[in-house]
């Protein structure tokens, strides 16, 4: 049995564009195929959420093949309020798609799904992180669970509680266009491991990240982008190539990761897909020492002028200092910048 696990998917052409049906033939040739949905059905303009970017599904973009598994886990899916929400996923059940990754309230922690292929039970489980605009659950509205260790541990205790042959984890974390993974991410990954997943990986930074073996099992740090529409000639060229991974099963384990480019022409609007033949050669994080690669990590990332703080594992409360400091900052920053501007359009200067 072979599946596919695919990056992030967003869709607003009105008619299937031409280059998407290579894309839609490679998904059909798989017993299954898992994509980030990245974005949400728009209901009205009063339910869109105040953000940098509200991405609006099309209804093209749902005409996925029938073997589809959809991951909610983002910072897009809440793009147009609760309403919008609860209509993305109605048209996902009217497809009879698959989708997981979002817990019913704040309490739950069910934010996982068990999913039957062929004979094969796979777990598979989402989370994403509050720090990049994912929205969270409250007591009454379903939401993204949070990507920390606590929740990470109340998830869990309830997988524990079910059925299940392979246990899958989408986290949807980073910061975007950077190359390599937060220290934080790493940690947090590895735990996901040693907790009892088969296998973990990431989208979300649009960008291609290295990948590790921890304990024998597999981590891919970022997957790029696997299609986003008319959005693509807007972001930098760093996301113009994603890979997305053939999963192999056998024996109700995963015995083959094979990945596969998916290049994008910004010239003409085209996507290739080729089979990569060096990603798991060239992209190996080689760090066997959680505390080597954090003190590292300052010198090989790929934004050295990214001012979003560096996130530690074993580092909560300074993490948490760190971030809201910086937040203070951009907003002062973002006041002053604002005043400026006013005092210039008004010619108080």
């Amino acid at each position: 049995m072979k599946i596919l696990l695919t990056g992030d998917y967003f869709y607003n052409y009105k008619t299937e564009h031409k280059d998407f049906s290579i894309l839609k033939s490679l998904l059909s040739s798989y017993d299954a195929c898992v994509l980030n949905w990245e974005g949400s059905f728009k209901v009205g303009d009063k339910d869109r959420l105040t953000k940098s970017v509200n991405l609006e599904f099309s209804y093209q973009g749902i005409d996925l093949p029938v073997n589809s598994i959809l991951s909610l886990s983002n910072n897009h899916v809440y793009d147009f309020g609760v309403q919008g929400l609860e209509k993305t996923i109605k048209a996902i059940e009217q497809k009879q798609y698959k989708w997981f990754g979002l817990q019913s309230n704040v309490n739950t922690f069910d934010n996982f799904k068990i999913i039957s292929i062929e004979d094969v039970k796979i777990c598979f489980v989402g989370f994403g992180w509050k720090n990049e605009e994912c929205k969270l659950p409250t007591t009454k509205a379903l939401g993204v669970s949070n990507f920390t260790k606590d929740n990470i541990d109340s998830t869990f205790n309830n997988i524990k509680k079910v059925d299940y042959d392979l246990l899958i984890c989408y986290c949807h974390a980073g910061y975007e266009f950077e190359y390599y993974p937060l220290p934080l991410h790493v940690g947090l990954s590895r735990y996901l491991i040693d907790q009892g997943c088969d296998f973990v990986y990431f989208s979300h930074t649009h960008s291609i990240q290295p990948y590790e073996m921890y304990n024998e099992k597999y981590i891919f740090y970022g997957l790029g982008n696997f299609y986003l529409s008319n959005l693509r000639p807007l972001y930098p060229k760093i996301s113009d190539k994603g890979i997305v991974l053939e999963i192999v099963i056998e024996n109700k384990m995963i015995s083959n990761v094979k990945p596969i480019d998916i290049l994008y022409n910004r010239n003409d609007m085209q996507t290739t897909c080729e089979i990569h033949s060096d990603y798991m050669g060239t992209h190996n994080l080689q760090y066997q020492s959680l505390k080597a690669y954090s003190k590292d990590y300052n010198k090989i990332r790929t934004r050295k002028k990214n001012p979003r703080p560096i996130m530690y594992f074993d580092r909560p409360i300074l993490n948490l200092i760190k971030y809201k400091l910086w937040f203070i900052i951009v907003k002062i920053t973002g006041i002053l910048k604002l005043r400026k501007f006013i005092k210039t359009l008004l010619g108080w200067n």
